[in-house]
């Protein structure tokens, strides 16, 4: 499969207008199983689609041929949002190793030593535009590239254009620009939550058995022979 970043730039090279173009992705990471979950959407204006006078799915079917093979984990299906019109590219339960395997640059994952690590290089100088590349590349420069990580631990380490929500890290840039993306997560803490349960569970156990044991040896206890009641007092008999 070509890289996304590519193929989001031939769009240009099918219509050459600038401005009128949707590029979202909105990634998931699966920490039990290494997988990605998420979405990508390359669409454009259908104003810009409908100005030769094809319908939007004619206008875009050129481009969709780009997306047809899809690797293991993910499909396309159509994506029109009434102003957008275009593909949307689904990954379920993609793993880190299908995902990774497009070409140097492109949306990367990886998970050692208790951390996971997304990269991407948004910088586009050197990428294979082809005949129209002097035209796109300008261009890029007017679109803007908008995505979101979702990582299952929390965040520690993210670049100067990241923006920080609970687990989610996010972007807003141009395509044209040079900017590495890089942010970097903790696993989740799932073995200390169990670990505090354990004790906390365990400790809780003890303090029942405690206080049962209190009250049996207290009720065991042999109990003081109460003084009998009405007792005569002794004294000279009259």
């Amino acid at each position: 499969m070509r890289s996304l970043r590519v193929l989001s730039a031939l769009l240009f090279a099918t219509f050459a207008l600038a401005g009128c173009m949707k590029v979202e992705m909105n990634l998931t990471v699966n920490g039990e199983q290494d997988t990605i979950n998420g979405s990508m959407i390359f669409a454009m204006d259908k104003a810009v689609l409908t100005m030769n006078g094809k319908s939007p799915e004619e206008a875009f079917a050129g481009t969709a041929n780009e997306i047809k093979e899809l690797p293991k984990g993910s499909r396309s299906e159509v994506y029109d949002d009434g102003k957008f019109y275009g593909r949307r590219i689904i990954f379920e339960n993609m793993t880190f190793e299908e995902f990774n395997r497009a070409e140097p640059g492109a949306p990367r994952f990886t998970h050692q030593d208790g951390k996971y690590t997304f990269g991407m290089d948004a910088d586009m100088s050197n990428a294979d535009l082809g005949p129209q590349s002097a035209v796109i590349k300008p261009i890029l420069d007017t679109i803007e590239l908008k995505i979101a990580v979702t990582f299952p631990g929390k965040v520690i380490e993210r670049d100067n254009l990241a923006e920080l929500s609970g687990n989610t890290v996010s972007w807003k840039l141009k395509m044209g620009s040079a900017h590495k993306l890089n942010a970097v997560a903790e696993e989740p803490a799932t073995f200390q939550w169990l670990l505090v349960a354990g004790v906390g569970g365990l400790f809780g156990i003890l303090v029942v058995v405690g206080i049962v044991v209190l009250a049996i040896r207290l009720n065991r206890r042999p109990k003081q022979p109460a003084e009998p009641i009405g007792t005569p007092v002794e004294g000279p008999v009259v």
